[in-house]
């Protein structure tokens, strides 16, 4: 249950609001729930996206709520990792992009105090055949940042996700 603190979070100030466009980067997903974005009214993390039509970037309003919990008070940092994870992933998808990460390196600036709302944006900075590198700013809304990634991306055709991989693979549980 979401405590009477977060149920009235509010998203941020971004400057050049009026440049944003709503966005549901990953509606080509269809049905796939994102463990990231997908329980927009949790006590975890809820993410709202949009497109900066000037220069093609993603920009998100996220907030950290007490289920994103690491040390006392603060988002874990994995919570972080994954925002920007998806993030990234989702600007490559907003502009046709299909895709998966390769490598993910996150620089954490400072601690991300709970009941944080802030603001994600990402954009692709160079691309090469199948690979995409894209960078990502997880920042407060004065600009501080909290955290940096950069992201390496490969595209695959979007019938490996639709279809499922046809290889034969063996599954099996932990213990």
């Amino acid at each position: 249950m979401i405590g009477k603190k977060y149920e009235n979070s509010s998203a941020p100030h971004i400057d050049r609001e009026s440049e944003l466009i709503s966005a549901d980067p990953l509606v080509t997903l269809g049905s796939i729930r994102s463990f990231v974005s997908g329980d927009p009214t949790g006590d975890r993390i809820r993410v709202r996206y949009f497109k900066r039509e000037r220069d093609d970037a993603l920009v998100a309003k996220v907030w950290f709520g007490p289920g994103a919990e690491g040390p006392p008070g603060h988002a874990h940092g994995g919570s972080i990792a994954a925002v920007l994870d998806e993030a990234m992933g989702a600007t490559a998808w907003m502009l046709g992009h299909t895709g998966v990460i390769a490598r993910l390196s996150v620089v954490f600036r400072r601690a991300l105090p709970l009941d944080t709302n802030a603001v994600v944006e990402a954009r692709i900075t160079r691309k090469s055949g199948k690979r995409i590198w894209i960078c990502g700013h997880l920042l407060a809304a004065d600009g501080t940042a909290f955290a940096e990634a950069r992201g390496l991306f490969i595209t695959l055709h979007m019938r490996r996700f639709t279809e499922g991989d046809k290889r034969k693979t063996t599954t099996q549980r932990p213990d």
